[in-house]
């Protein structure tokens, strides 16, 4: 009896040793930050579903999109800092997509011409490679490549009435302010200091490129699971009233655009590196367009957008 008890009180003795050292674990505070490696070579896949809805005079247009965009990255370069010269490279483009003018599809992988102008936008980034210097928190400190690679979509826009929209589109989005914009509001997830379970941070970021917002980004550390750490995100997204307007020919536009986003991260805490994210993403507001010429009053478009988005890693071919 007495051998008994005794080994019960072994048993409880080594289980709350154990528990004690779990509760330790996940009490225990992580400094997050990416850490690069030289010749390290990455792959993934970003999927986004969307459904908006216009109405401008009265009529209201749905338009349904899947976009899903491979892509790479390769480690060029590590300082003793930290601070990494990153080769980024789209590789593949799918797109469906069904509105008012019918529907439209465009696979990359299947050499088939891209006729929709959202199709276009992309399909001439495809295997148009260019470095960013990043630091441990994915700031964006330097480019090279980015005109050349710029200079290089710009030829491969096709012919057509959709051109000039087309090359508009590539010399805005593929600039040095808004790479770096939307590079840092996408990957900068990382706290100052370390965290622990439950502990929050924050940050902001001033888009000036379409849609122009304020983003006030929330991370809350969740879980940690075998080395991965868990991130909820929540952000509040509001007009960016100081953006410039956009101008095409005689029409400036102006958007008024405000919502939320809300999902999850998972960060490889050993690296650093996103390995999974989905978000959801709201969006409404209004679109102003007047024409400087004969116009007097403001053409008003009311839009609603409801989106999920899924990044991934893919295995590298």
């Amino acid at each position: 009896m007495k051998a008994r008890a005794f080994g019960l009180s072994i048993a409880i003795f080594i289980i709350s040793i154990g528990l004690t050292d779990c509760f330790a674990k996940a009490n225990e505070k992580i400094l997050l930050r990416r850490k690069f490696e030289k010749g390290k070579a990455y792959s993934g896949r970003w999927v986004t579903e969307r459904k908006t809805t216009e109405v401008f005079k009265g009529r209201e247009y749905i338009n349904e999109q899947k976009i899903s965009i491979g892509w790479e990255v390769d480690v060029n370069d590590v300082d003793k800092d930290g601070n990494a010269w990153i080769v980024n490279k789209v590789t593949t483009c799918k797109i469906s997509q069904r509105g008012d003018k019918g529907f439209v599809e465009y696979d990359s992988t299947k050499n088939n011409i891209a006729q929709a102008v959202t199709a276009q936008k992309i399909a001439v980034a495809i295997g148009e490679p260019y470095l960013l210097e990043v630091t441990s928190h994915y700031n964006i400190t330097g480019f090279k490549g980015l005109d050349a690679a710029r200079e290089n979509m710009i030829r491969k826009v096709p012919e057509g009435p959709s051109k000039q929209a087309v090359v508009d589109y590539v010399k805005k989005r593929f600039s040095d302010k808004a790479v770096k914009e939307i590079v840092e509001s996408v990957m900068m997830i990382y706290p100052e200091e370390p965290v622990g379970l439950g502990d929050s941070w924050s940050k902001s970021f001033v888009m000036s490129y379409y849609p122009p917002v304020i983003i006030k980004k929330r991370f809350t550390l969740k879980q940690r699971n075998n080395g991965v750490a868990v991130i909820e995100i929540e952000s509040d997204i509001r007009p960016n009233l100081k953006a410039e307007p956009t101008r095409k020919g005689y029409f400036v536009s102006k958007s008024e655009l405000s919502g939320s986003e809300s999902g999850l991260i998972k960060v490889k805490e050993s690296t650093g590196q996103i390995i999974f994210c989905e978000l959801k993403l709201k969006l409404s507001g209004q679109v102003k367009t007047r024409d400087m010429v004969n116009g007097t009053e403001d053409m008003i478009m009311y839009i609603k957008s409801d989106s999920v988005s899924t990044t991934e890693r893919t295995e590298r071919k």
